[in-house]
């Protein structure tokens, strides 16, 4: 799947890259590479999913599903993001929790963190993040309790898509009762 669409994707707490760039980031870490702080950014994003994985005990495929089936995959915010992942920390998300972001929502917002609090000349450097600056003292309120304590288990996203409508919830269970839902190396039913 990560090959068709050109994306990573961490269904079940476990990165899967692309081929190709399985191929080349050897090191993520590595401010050598081509794009290193693209690569940084796209890791720290499935690094949050991993945390939610197994930390918050989110079925992320599950969430992925739901968030497809609203079109947060395909629809584009107003602000040219996709809707699975946009937020306006400055407008109508400037008073949310954590918990109150869907999955994608908080990978963005934990890796727009890290961004802009390690990779600052980045972002002043590349237009297209330039607005995170302004956000991130409102970013910082929103992750505190992270910040603190990542396994605490009021962070866990009470969010299936873009809001928790009573259509997002039935989608939800009718992934988990077609067992479209796992927890660790085994398929998981309620």
């Amino acid at each position: 799947m990560p090959d068709h669409s050109n994306n990573a994707m961490t269904p079940f707490g476990e990165i899967h890259l692309p081929s190709k760039d399985y191929d080349e980031i050897k090191d993520f870490s590595s401010t050598k590479a081509v794009d290193a702080e693209h690569k940084k950014r796209w890791f720290i994003h499935e690094m949050a999913h991993v945390w939610q994985y197994f930390a918050m005990g989110i079925s992320v495929a599950c969430r992925g599903v739901s968030l497809a089936i609203k079109g947060g995959y395909d629809k584009k915010h107003k602000s040219g993001r996709l809707m699975a992942y946009a937020y306006d920390l400055l407008g109508a998300d400037a008073r949310k929790e954590f918990k109150d972001f869907n999955i994608e929502q908080q990978a963005d917002i934990i890796c727009h963190y890290y961004l802009v609090q390690y990779e600052r000349q980045f972002v002043l450097r590349t237009p297209a993040f330039n607005y995170l600056l302004s956000e991130q003292a409102n970013r910082k309120y929103i992750l505190r309790e992270f910040l603190v304590n990542p396994t605490n288990k009021k962070l866990k996203s009470e969010q299936q898509g873009f809001n928790n409508t009573d259509e997002n919830i039935k989608n939800f269970k009718r992934a988990i009762q077609d067992k479209f839902y796992r927890k660790g190396p085994n398929f998981y039913s309620l």
